[in-house]
Order: C-alpha cells, then structure tokens, then sequence
C-alpha cells in the first residue's frame, strides 16, 4: 500500500503547561530550546507599532490585551527566556499584518440527541503542509483562567481546543485570502485561545465573537456539552451567525473551506474554484454520513469520517500539495476529554488525553505518507 508514498517523518510534541501566563511563557521557551528554525521564526519580529496604527507600543500591547488577557504577560515569558526583546515576537506582527499561510480542514459538532450515548461529539481533521505547522500539542492550565487542550498555532494561539467545561472552538479557513483584506482584526488563533480560557457556554462565546474583530476569512465551529452548537463564518469584517440547540431542527454544524451562509456565500465567487469544489464535495460527504447514522452515531463513524481517505473520508495526503492531513481530533464535550492522531490517521494510532496530566514534555513519532504524483 506505501510503495506510492513518500513517507515523512514527524515528530509531535505535546507540552504540559501550568502557572501564570508569565511562567508559562517561561516554560514555553524552555519546551522549543532544541528547535533552532522554531526560535528564529518565533522571534522574527519587527514590531513597527505605528505602521500597525499605535502611537507607542504600549498601546499595541493594552489592544492585545483587550482581546487576550495575559498574552502579553505570556509572551514576555518567552521573550526573558529566550534573551530578546518582547517586540522580536512575532506574534504582534502576525494578528495585524497576516499569518504565514493558510490551513485547510474539515469541522463537525453534533448534538446529543443524535449520538448513541446522548453526548455532544466535534470531530476536525487539519489539513496542511509537512514543514509549516507549529506541530505541538498544549495541554495548559493558567491559573484564573480555565483549563483546555489544543493545537499551538504560532506558539501563543491554538488551531482548535476543548476546555474543561465541555466548551470547544476550532477554526477553518472560508476562503483562499486572493483579495486584498481590508478590515483590520486578531488572527483566529488568538479569538480560538480567548474562547477556550474564558468561555463555558456558546451564548459566552458569541459575546467574545461579537466584540472582537476577526481578521480575513474564516469559519468557527463552536459546542458545548449543554448540546449547544455554532457556525460563524467571518469575511473581512462580517460576520455570520448559525446556532442550533436540542429545539433546532438541525442536529450539528459543519465547516470546510467554503462559505454557505447567506451573508458571506457570496465571496465563494472570489474563492479558488478548486478549493470551492474540493470544500462543498467534504461538507456534502459529512452530511449524507451524518445523515444516514442518525440518532445512533458513534465516535467509530466520526473516527471513520476523519481516517479514510478521499473520497470516501477527509482524510488527504497531498502534503507537498498543501493539503494533507497533519492531525485528527474528537472531542467529546459532554465528558470532556480529547481522542488525538497525530499525523494522518490512516498511518497512525488515536490517542485519548485528559485535563490532568502532570507537566513534562511527550514525544510523538509519527509519519506523513506524501501522495506521490
């Protein structure tokens, strides 16, 4: 079967996080010391607040803070540590100028009374390249703040996350970013880790979302365990809400690659055509499984969803491509704990994470079977 692939090798890691924001972003630096490209990347910054339209830093930093609070604590952490200038981080850079590159992904959150066991399941596959993802898995506790588990994107912000209340956020690009943006916002990775830290519920988490400016274009797939669940698709300074609860009609949320709300359908026009098409034909492929296993789907369907390969599943292999699987997650927010597969799951095992384990570093070895063409 892997005579076809070119199989890459990747190492995950998974970083336990616990104390201030300061004291995180302490052992933060400490976690990539042996990555020398990550430290390079990281501290490539060269935060020119006035061109981001802020009279002094500070400024800069009490809007970030707004949006955030505590990341410029967290990022100083980092900073000390690693022996920089807080504005070498490039993070400030990157929520206001743009993030480097794009990721693919399919998202699904259904509701309780259409689950085998009446709880609240999300599955989402990320789909991306082999050399640009952070590749780490956080599981962090701030203290004051609450507890969750996710994906680093940029080391500060989180790709996706459940939290221990049963509160889950993760992000999809709507639309391949070919138009200038115009409107000025935070990337999805800091909205994602603002919601994880500080929201229990859906209603909590459109408050966040209806507050802060979201940069460029985006879908969120929000749930929580009282069987709550929201589509927010976001373009260039609109957004579109969709929610569902146990009285909808509807019984869970999806988001790949497209719009298909009536306030933002419309940019699919200025989409890449390919990845319009690719994106409707999985958010298609989601609906008739879903459909056909109601009130009985299990985790097994949602891990088959998320494992088999186009165009049977979502799972994809084209990583020199920009478009192969670099990792699977479930989240069950009714008993919240986090099934993981780190790299494409046709290739690699699940893995089952909870909220409590002791801080510490995990290496994950794992490979990214490469479609050869």
């Amino acid at each position: 079967m892997d005579e076809k692939y070119n199989m890459i090798d990747k190492n995950f890691k998974h970083v336990i996080l616990e104390g201030t924001h300061y004291e995180i972003g302490q052992q933060i630096a400490e976690s990539i010391k042996d990555e020398e490209f990550y430290i390079q990347f990281l501290t490539s910054g060269n935060t020119d607040f006035q061109k981001l339209g802020f009279e002094e830093f500070k400024d800069l930093e009490f809007y970030m803070e707004e949006a955030s609070p505590g990341i410029n604590s967290e990022m100083q952490g980092v900073a000390d540590n690693l022996g920089v200038n807080i504005k070498k981080i490039n993070y400030y850079d990157l929520n206001l100028l743009g993030p480097p590159g794009w990721f693919g992904c399919t998202i699904f959150s259904i509701l309780g009374r259409a689950t085998d066991n009446n709880h609240v399941l999300t599955g989402r596959n990320v789909e991306w390249n082999a050399t640009e993802d952070d590749f780490r898995l956080y599981t962090t506790r701030v203290n004051g703040k609450f507890n969750h588990i996710g994906f680093s994107n940029v080391t500060f912000g989180r790709t996706e996350g459940l939290n221990e209340h049963g509160l889950s956020v993760a992000a999809s690009l709507g639309h391949i970013p070919n138009i200038k943006i115009q409107n000025r916002g935070f990337l999805q990775s800091l909205i994602n880790r603002t919601i994880l830290e500080n929201c229990k519920t859906v209603e909590e988490s459109m408050k966040w979302l209806k507050k802060l400016p979201v940069q460029g274009f985006w879908n969120f797939i929000i749930a929580d365990k009282k069987s709550n669940a929201l589509l927010v698709e976001c373009a260039d300074g609109i957004k579109n809400f969709r929610q569902i609860d146990s009285e909808s009609s509807d019984f869970y949320v999806s988001a790949t690659n497209a719009f298909t709300l009536p306030e933002t359908i419309n940019y699919n026009k200025t989409n890449n055509i390919e990845v319009v098409q690719g994106s409707l034909f999985r958010h298609n492929l989601v609906k008739q499984i879903l459909n056909s296993s109601k009130p009985n789907i299990t985790k097994e369907i949602i891990r088959s969803i998320l494992s088999t390969q186009l165009p049977n599943g979502v799972c994809a292999h084209w990583y020199t491509g920009g478009f192969g699987t670099d990792w699977s997650v479930i989240f069950d927010n009714s008993e919240p704990h986090v099934e993981i597969c780190f790299g494409a799951p046709t290739h690699n095992e699940w893995r089952t994470f909870s909220f409590d384990e002791p801080r510490g570093v995990h290496i994950y070895k794992t490979v990214l079977p490469d479609l050869q063409h």
